[in-house]
Order: structure tokens, then sequence, then C-alpha cells
């Protein structure tokens, strides 16, 4: 039975919480003070943390877009050695600005930091918005590069949802890409050739633009950047309440515009994405890396055909039992049900692989059973649903009763 060794962040949460990344260069891609439909008053809330000994001396720079371009300011910020700061309604407040103005927010730094952001209005019944994270400047999709976002629909109906797609220049330079939405069988649903200005912002109804007419669910958005570099994400909205949930659009990154030429064999990086449901209020962001080799699939920190069972595997988990917020470095050992998992171009996979997750001291904290279902499609990319029952094997822990329910992708790295 071969070793079945994934690499993975793993992030469990009380509330809207995905895994930051700390960077001196930073974007949230993101960001808003205005006035929409139904009576909301949309702002923007940004938390920075900075884990250093040091202070850091930190420039935000809002990137409007190109209606807004004049509102374009940079404010200058320290954040003491350790310390939390945090800007509420930061565009009126920390920029002056009054509504209307959308953009993205750029913060550069002489020190790594974590930064976290959250665009949400006043409801009837408390307040609803969604968490827009800090994304290194690194991972930014760059000229001859295309990613995959998943999850979009656009459904009329009131029990159903709309998305719209975003991205900021991320080079200074400007950026010109080609945007592209296929069905859930893989059949192109429309194209849109765009620019965004240098040091600019942009949004719009992602199958709308493409001219796709109708309700559409299940689609996939392909950007292709032809020059410059971009963040892109997604942004789906319900349509009932109008909450809506940030999707990275960095994870699904393909080189040379859209996975390779080898169908078949390759090295895939994508995501998996929790939303909520009646388990569990939540949000769960599950980066991995997978390998196929001949139509065989496996996953891995940083195997090579001769050497598939590399067991560097380390990381960590991020748990908010009653909120509080704990770090635990983490090691696990999974086995696949067949020595590999056979793939077909267009056919489908499942198999379940389970997990124990061991704290820094050596002791057994958490227990996951992951089952995968999806299609494989060239040129080399999987997608699909992925359930987990997960167990606390600690009473300090919170005990995660109930499926975890998780939408996942990945293209060629």
């Amino acid at each position: 039975m071969k070793r079945f060794i994934i690499a993975a962040l793993v992030v469990l949460a009380a509330g809207m919480i995905m895994a930051s990344t700390a960077a001196k260069d930073l974007y949230v891609p993101a960001a808003s003070r205005a006035l929409g439909a139904f009576g909301t008053d949309w702002r923007s809330d940004v938390r920075a943390y900075n884990p250093n000994t040091a202070t850091a001396n930190v420039a935000i720079t809002y990137l409007p877009m190109a209606a807004f371009a004049g509102q374009a300011a940079t404010i200058n910020v320290t954040i003491a050695p350790l310390h939390t700061a945090v800007w509420e309604n930061i565009m009126e407040e920390n920029f002056g600005l009054q509504p209307n103005t959308a953009g993205a927010l750029h913060f550069v730094s002489n020190l790594d930091i974590y930064v976290e952001s959250r665009i949400w209005t006043p409801g009837a019944e408390g307040t609803f918005g969604q968490r827009v994270p800090g994304i290194p400047a690194t991972q930014a999709v760059a000229a001859g590069e295309s990613v995959d976002i998943l999850y979009v629909d656009n459904l009329s109906t009131a029990d159903g949802f709309r998305t719209n797609f975003g991205l900021v220049d991320a080079g200074g330079v400007g950026v010109a890409y080609a945007l592209s939405a296929y069905d859930q069988n893989g059949t192109v649903l429309g194209t849109y050739n765009g620019t965004v200005a240098a040091n600019q912002w942009d949004q719009f109804n992602a199958l709308g633009k493409l001219g796709v007419a109708g309700d559409t669910q299940y689609a996939r958005l392909m950007l292709t950047v032809t020059s410059g570099k971009a963040i892109p994400y997604a942004s789906q909205a319900d349509n009932a309440s109008g909450d809506a949930m940030y999707i990275d659009g960095t994870k699904i990154k393909s080189s040379g515009g859209g996975g390779g030429d080898n169908c078949g064999t390759g090295m895939l990086y994508g995501y998996a994405m929790q939303f909520n449901n009646s388990d569990w209020e939540g949000y769960i962001s599950f980066p991995f890396l997978w390998a196929i080799e001949d139509f065989n699939l496996w996953a891995w920190q940083d195997p090579t055909p001769e050497n598939p069972n590399n067991d560097d595997d380390f990381g960590a988990v991020y748990i908010t039992p009653t909120n509080y917020v704990m770090w635990l470095g983490f090691s696990f050992v999974a086995e696949s049900p067949d020595e590999y998992v056979p793939l077909s171009d267009g056919g489908p996979f499942d198999f379940s692989i389970k997990f124990t997750y061991t704290n820094s001291s050596g002791k057994q904290v958490l227990e996951a059973t992951y089952h995968m279902v999806g299609i494989f499609q060239c040129p080399n990319y999987v997608g699909g649903d992925m359930d987990a029952l997960v167990k606390a094997l600690d009473a300090t822990y919170k005990d995660y009763a109930g499926k975890w329910y998780w939408h996942f992708g990945a293209g060629v790295k």
C-alpha cells in the first residue's frame, strides 16, 4: 500500500478565517466605502499584525477603480513590535473618502507583517460581509500564467447566488488579460479581453461581462494574464441576504497560459474551500500539492517519482475552540486505498484518506478522514468536492461533530 502524503495548511475556525501569509509587500484585493442596493452601507475594516521584535514602518496605498482614479493616496503608519494595528472604516477614517469609492489596498513594509480585512455592512439583524485576506505580491499572476477560479454561479432565484470577478494591478505598469468561463463539463461559455491601468482595480459581474445569459451554476473562470501582473479574486453573494464570500484567485495557477502539453503527467497546485453549512458556521481553506504520472494521481510535500514517500511533512493547524486561537505544529501519515489513484481524461475519481494530526509536543490532537470525488480534465486539471469527518482526540479542543464540505481544484504548477 502506497503512502499517500499531502502538503496542506488546514484552517479550522469559529468564524470567517483563512490562513494568511506574512510578507513585506501585500495587497488587500478589495476595499470599499459605498452605498449599495437594498440600503447597504459598505465599509472596510483592516487589521495588521507585526510578529517582529522591531517596529514595522508601513505605507498603505489606495488603488482605486478608474472612476475614482483621483482618489488614489498613500498613508504612512507604524506598528509596534508584536502589536496588532486596527483601522476601522479605513477608507473614510484614514483616507478621508466618503461614499462612493471602491478599489484595493497595497501594503509595503520594512518587515514581514500579516494583514486581514473585512468588507461589511449593517443589516436588518446584526451585520454581514466578507473577509478579504492580505495577498503577498509574490502570489500575483504574471504574464504567461493562468489561474482557474471555481464556485462561479449566476442564478436569478431568491435562494441562488451571483458572482463578481475582480483584479488589481500588482506590477505598477497595468495589466492586460483574457478571461474565459467554462461550464461544469469544460465547454466554453464566453470570453472577454480586458485591461486595468497602472495602480488601479476593477470588478464586474463575472458571467455577465462575458456575455453568458441566463442562470448558470458550477461554472469555472480561467484568467490568463498577457502583460503585467495581477491579483484576481471572485466574490459570490447570496441573492436573498446580500451576504458574500471571498474566493482567492491566485491559487490554481498554470504556467504558459493554461496547463502544459503532457496530459496525464505533471505537478498540480490547488486549493479546497469550505463555506458555511448547517453543522458549522465558518470557513476553511486547504492548499495542497498533487502529482500525476501516466494518469496516476497522488499528493505530496516534495516527492519525486524515485522517492514518492518523502516524510518531510510539517505545517500548522489554526483552531479556535471558544474563540481561543492556538497554533499547533502537526505531522501526519495517510494511506491511499490503492497504490495509485487512477485517472482518465474527462473521467471521475473517488478516494478517501485519513489523517492523524500531532502537535509540536508529539500528542495526537485531531483525526480527519477526507473523501474526494472529482473529475480529471486535460490539459491537467482536477476539480471536485470533498467532505471530511473531523474528530478531536484531546479534550482541550472542541469536538467538531458532523461533516464539512469543500469544493477543490488544481492546475499545473
